[in-house]
């Protein structure tokens, strides 16, 4: 008999592009600027993607362009309010260009 898996667990399938695909011990992982974008265009609530991208700045997994790029999106998605006051200036010159 099989059980049904539970509701948490989405498979989420795209298009990839070679640049989107990294590898973590040996298994083939989207980027974290990738993983972010997919976690946005899900509906993931505006605070966790903010917290996200403050990982990957802190982390330095991600460039200045994909950081802004992402908040960008962010503030069309909540309209600028994300529940979340930030620190841009402190953060954003800290990605690694």
């Amino acid at each position: 008999m099989r059980r049904a898996s539970p509701n948490y667990y989405r498979l989420w399938v795209n298009e990839l592009r070679p640049v989107e695909i990294d590898r973590h011990e040996g298994i083939r992982v989207t980027s974290p600027a990738r993983s972010i974008a997919d976690a946005l265009d899900t509906g993931t609530c505006g605070t966790s993607i903010e917290q996200a991208i403050e990982s990957a700045l802190r982390y330095r997994l991600m460039d200045k362009r994909s950081v802004l790029e992402l908040r960008r999106r962010l503030d069309l998605a909540y309209n600028g309010h994300t529940g979340r006051k930030r620190a841009r200036k402190s953060t954003v010159g800290a990605a690694s260009a």
